[in-house]
């Protein structure tokens, strides 16, 4: 079960949310999918536990179930005045209880981008006083580099697979993923010193870590 299809889903459950609560979830809700699974796992538990879609006490495991129980929320939220309110009310008892925890993941975000950001503007001004600025030319060869690694490498298992017997050598599908991952990593760092970017650091992901094992108390 991922976060990012919780996430899609999200909007069918706080939807029926007061303004005051939608407003109050907001700091979670606009979070990155990956950093808020947690919640996203505690909020559907809590609403298929009170539909009846699990036992309580238990939580949700599979896609199907948190579809379920948005669906089962959709019948009886018409028939159960009390039933959304319950959900809001637990949602926000979470916030109160993580919020510390999400300040902290928000600081560290903005430290470590603020930091990246310093790193970047000092290369470019040491960059500025050289006589010869090396800046594009690394782009050029970095750029150019993984293209030409992963043109290589899709043309040769698309000649594989239409033609002789059409079967792809196993060695190359091995080495799709890395190289794939290392072209990513250069056009990412391209595109991120251009246009900006938005790291997860080390620091966040630590901080993610501990807003699992809370939730873990916390449902």
């Amino acid at each position: 079960m991922l976060p990012a299809f919780l996430m899609q889903l999200l909007p069918m459950i706080t939807g029926g949310f007061t303004q005051g609560g939608q407003a109050q979830l907001q700091p979670i809700t606009s979070r990155p999918a990956d950093q808020i699974g947690p919640f996203l796992l505690s909020l559907f538990s809590q609403v298929a536990q009170k539909t009846g879609v699990i036992g309580q006490g238990e939580q949700i495991a599979t896609n199907e179930q948190a579809v379920q129980a948005v669906a089962e929320l959709q019948k009886q939220k018409s028939v159960n005045a009390d039933l959304m309110a319950s959900i809001e009310r637990n949602a926000l008892s979470y916030l109160a209880d993580m919020a510390p925890l999400f300040d902290k993941l928000v600081a560290a975000d903005k430290a470590e981008n603020e930091a990246r950001i310093a790193g970047t503007d000092a290369a470019a001004k040491r960059a500025a006083t050289e006589r010869w600025d090396m800046t594009p030319w690394l782009v050029w060869i970095a750029g150019g580099t993984a293209t030409t690694l992963v043109l290589a490498l899709l043309g040769a298992i698309i000649w594989q697979a239409t033609t002789g017997e059409r079967n792809i050598d196993t060695a190359l599908i091995g080495l799709a993923g890395p190289l794939l991952a290392i072209a990513m990593s250069v056009w990412r760092e391209i595109f991120s010193y251009r246009f900006d970017g938005s790291p997860s650091s080390s620091a966040s992901n630590a901080i993610t870590q501990q807003i699992a094992v809370a939730s873990k108390r916390a449902v």
